[in-house]
């Protein structure tokens, strides 16, 4: 099995960062995007979403998940939450851009797991703090006042 090694930098949220690097062995390919464990250091892949109305950028968002189907999932429901701003989105995995699946509505089912829950309710607030065009998403604002214990913006 081959060992590979993975420089990580961390962005702190007072803008400071820190450097270092994990070691995995596996075959990243035959994981689907997500790296195998080596020891006890185990990294999820960073995902990048660009969400776009009117042929332009209205806002991006970065999150971890465990491969590209789940990705796809937290990036379709985060867009669909701030549909009146963004019409369409893009997934880049560092340089790779995440595909659609063939027939999107037949692989990623409706019903989400909680982690996967969880993970968008957090990116839907990030996106609503944020400086971008989509945080005015009359939506998106609709949807976090209806999370439990989220304070109003």
């Amino acid at each position: 099995m081959a060992r590979y090694r993975f420089d990580v930098v961390t962005m702190c949220v007072a803008g400071g960062s820190a450097r270092g690097h994990i070691e995995c062995a596996g075959d990243t390919e035959a994981a689907n995007g997500a790296l195998e464990p080596f020891g006890e250091a185990c990294l999820m892949p960073s995902y990048r979403t660009y969400f776009r109305g009117g042929g332009v950028i209205v806002g991006r968002d970065e999150f971890d998940a465990d491969a590209d189907k789940a990705a796809l999932l937290i990036a379709r429901n985060l867009r669909d939450a701030c549909s009146d701003v963004c019409d369409t989105f893009e997934l880049w995995q560092g340089t790779r851009r995440v595909a659609w699946p063939p027939n999107p509505a037949a692989t990623i089912p409706e019903q989400i797991n909680t982690r996967t829950q969880e993970v968008v309710a957090e990116r839907e607030i990030a996106i609503r703090d944020s400086a971008w065009q989509l945080a005015r998403s009359k939506r998106l604002l609709d949807a976090t006042r209806l999370l439990p214990g989220v304070r109003s913006s």
